[in-house]
């Protein structure tokens, strides 16, 4: 994992998403359009199933972003997916991104962590 945001920056992500999210979080996850570090796994979730599943799948989001470009709803803020037992939510700023896997979510839990990891990627770029 070559790419990656300082240990304190990593820390504060991770602090947000369970202060926003709570024990909830399932996984918290920096990802590039190649490369990826995984911050925080809960202790009850395998890292390896967990990584090996989303990690691409997050990382297209870099192409999906600038497809948006076009739109006149204003800048890309975050995606949420909904799956039967648990949600994913993506924040990407420019290069870097962070996705948070989760049991349970809503979208205002979603958009307060969002709001503070955009400002923190933002600050690290």
């Amino acid at each position: 994992m070559a790419e990656t945001l300082p240990d304190e920056t990593a820390e504060e992500i991770v602090r947000t998403c369970r202060a926003a999210i709570g024990d909830e979080v399932r996984n918290v996850t920096f990802i590039t359009e190649d490369d990826y570090d995984i911050y925080y796994v809960r202790e009850d979730v395998d890292a390896d199933t967990e990584a090996t599943g989303f990690i691409e799948a997050e990382q297209r989001g870099f192409a999906s972003q600038r497809t948006y470009g076009w739109s006149d709803m204003g800048e890309y803020v975050f995606t949420i997916r909904a799956f039967e037992d648990g949600y994913i939510g993506r924040v990407i700023v420019g290069d870097q991104g962070v996705y948070v896997t989760a049991d349970a979510l809503t979208v205002d839990s979603f958009t307060d962590a969002a709001e503070s990891i955009h400002d923190l990627l933002a600050d690290a770029e």
